[in-house]
């Protein structure tokens, strides 16, 4: 063992031994100060030779830690022995330059008379990128389970190679997950002919923008080419490329609608062609108007054309659109052209159609101006627009709604995946005979949240996915008694009381999707579980199912927390959550609504916040 004196006179000796070391490490006295730092050290914090002499060591760690790192310093040398500092804690160093590394830290003494201490320090930012890409596959592969979603991984240093593809490639397209990987060529030979100058172009987008994402056709395994949508983003490490990850999800059922649209509107100008069209003159000094048989006909009229006069026909057009019709014929005089060309609405009949005008004036002066137009009827023409615009709308709606559906499942996926792996990572640093039991029941926690979550995914695909589930006769005080057991295991279960109520022999017939009506239970009895009342001395939870004017209505009223107007203007939206107390996915009441609407029914809430909530559902009665 060396004494402090020895050191003193011969500094040179403790330093060769530090240069012999494997790790960068540095000497430090009890004021904190480094007195000694090897060139491993000086090369990984980028200093030179001697510029971190009798500087404190705390200049090498982030300003986070050096506060806490002080004070714990001063304590180390009361009892000093060989241990890592900050343990269970992410420590980040510093460099000269201001980049910062993680790393990790491990002291030695090595002088009794006059404390010293060895820092022994490891670069952990290759650690840190191997524990971000598990992390990243664990996630990735509990969301593709969950949903149709292909995730992958490219690496771009290995020739753009597939290294990580989610299993259920496999179900999507008859291919196995080895066939893809380390295969830079088979995904790319699948490719549709005529699609691949497109994917190559957006491969080139991808290195330029970071991120790229395009439609193409894949041949899969049973020989035909299916669509799908293709999304790349660039993910970075340092400032550098470190992967590509992707996902794809396969839109041929969404590409055949926007196709059979592209068939109907073909359909409707062929019509517009072969369409036999209506004719009129008016003569605006004297306001005679002269009709065309057809133009009876295109308007459904049954008077005689020679008792019809302008304002007759003018009053058809829709009250709020007539004046600026009527506006826009008399100024067609001062036009360039002459010309008319409008969509207008007429009631006939009491019905709402639509025509299209197209008209043009003639003469010069108000006595000699005439107005001539053919009139033609668009109203299936503009329905159909009209549902192009609304399926439009859907497909954005439907996108957006997807988009989030991925980002809140990736983000509330993260916490209980994030809890497990920082407990497993614990469990490596404990010693074999402590008691496990705090991280078992943990680790447990985390994963019962985690299938809670799943489970309420899978009960949302069911809902959106099962549109011909053979009907049966609906045994309600079976799923009554199925949910209840189900939620057995709920906190405050045994506290609320469950009454049903079944007011007609005519429902003990009632035929319908058992599936949904049974998620449809689940989802409020797990609420009403929830959120009952503590400070009441009884909470209960009436259910009543009665048939009434050809619906099916079932009511749920319990005496629970209740819930604010505000809440209840957002109950049914996707992922929401309207208490702090919730530790839901927030996809109950989105479950509920979208399943009752599937059922072609309505659903219907009022509450009072600390009184009542009652819950209305009518759905059409099958008998």
């Amino acid at each position: 063992m060396l004494y402090a004196e020895e050191l003193l006179t011969k500094p040179e000796d403790l330093l060769g031994i530090m240069e012999i070391l494997p790790d960068p490490c540095m000497v430090v006295n009890t004021k904190g100060n480094i007195i000694l730092a090897n060139k491993l050290l000086n090369d990984l914090f980028g200093y030179d030779d001697q510029e971190l002499d009798q500087e404190p060591m705390h200049c090498l760690l982030l300003d986070d830690h050096r506060n806490m790192h002080e004070g714990h310093f001063k304590a180390y040398f009361a009892n000093p022995k060989s241990r890592r500092m900050g343990k269970n804690l992410n420590i980040y160093g510093i460099k000269k330059d201001g980049s910062v590394i993680p790393i990790d830290v491990s002291l030695i003494p090595i002088y009794k008379n006059e404390p010293l201490v060895i820092a022994s320090i490891r670069d952990l930012t290759e650690l840190k990128k191997i524990e971000q890409k598990l992390a990243y596959s664990t996630q990735m592969s509990l969301i593709s389970e969950s949903l149709s979603i292909i995730n992958y991984v490219v690496e771009p240093k290995q020739r753009n190679e597939v290294t990580y593809i989610s299993p259920n490639v496999e179900k999507i397209t008859g291919y196995e997950p080895a066939s893809f990987v380390h295969n830079h060529t088979f995904w790319f030979e699948r490719i549709h002919p005529l699609d691949k100058a497109e994917v190559y172009s957006k491969r080139l987008q991808l290195y330029k923008d970071g991120n790229a994402s395009c439609e193409y056709r894949l041949k899969v395994k049973w020989g035909e080419y299916r669509w799908f949508f293709d999304n790349l983003k660039i993910v970075k490490l340092g400032g550098q490329i470190d992967h590509i990850a992707g996902f794809m999800i396969d839109i041929t059922e969404k590409k055949q609608r926007e196709m059979e649209l592209v068939f109907q509107r073909k359909k409707l100008e062929e019509a517009q062609i072969i369409a036999r069209l209506g004719h009129f003159v008016w003569h605006q000094e004297n306001n005679i108007l002269e009709i065309s048989d057809q133009l009876i006909e295109v308007l459904g009229l049954t008077e005689n054309k020679d008792l019809l006069n302008s304002k007759k026909l003018f009053y058809l057009i829709e009250e709020k659109h007539r004046f600026k019709a009527l506006y826009k014929i008399r100024m067609s005089a001062y036009k360039p052209d002459n010309t008319v060309d409008m969509d207008l609405p007429i009631i006939v009949n009491g019905l709402r159609k639509f025509i299209n005008l197209k008209g043009k004036m003639e003469g010069v002066s108000k006595i000699n101006r005439v107005f001539s137009a053919t009139v033609q009827e668009i109203t299936e023409r503009k329905i159909a627009e009209q549902e192009i615009i609304d399926s439009k709308n859907e497909l954005s709606a439907r996108k957006f709604e997807l988009d989030q559906f991925v980002y809140r499942i990736s983000h509330d996926l993260q916490a209980p995946v994030s809890s497990i792996l920082g407990l497993v990572n614990l469990l490596k640093y404990e010693k074999k005979d402590v008691d496990l039991s705090e991280y078992i029941t943990r680790i447990g926690s985390s994963a019962l949240m985690l299938d809670s979550f799943l489970k309420s995914i899978n009960n949302h695909l069911k809902v959106i996915n099962d549109e011909g589930k053979q009907k049966e006769v609906i045994d309600f005080h079976n799923i009554l008694k199925n949910c209840l057991t189900n939620l057995r295991n709920l906190h405050h279960y045994d506290r609320l009381k469950v009454s049903l109520e079944v007011d007609n022999q005519e429902i003990f017939n009632y035929t319908n999707d058992p599936q949904k009506i049974e998620i449809i239970f689940n989802n409020l009895l797990s609420n009403a579980i929830k959120y009952i009342d503590p400070n009441k001395p009884e909470n209960r939870l009436d259910i009543s199912i009665n048939e009434s004017n050809g619906f099916l209505i079932i009511t749920l009223r319990d005496n629970g927390l209740g819930m604010t107007d505000g809440i209840l203007k957002n109950v049914f939206n996707m992922f929401y959550r309207g208490t702090e107390i919730s530790t839901g996915s927030g996809l109950g009441l989105y479950i509920v609504k979208q399943a009752v609407v599937k059922l072609k029914g309505t659903i219907y809430i009022r509450s009072v916040q600390g009184e009542f909530t009652l819950i209305e559902i009518k759905i059409p009665f099958n008998s």
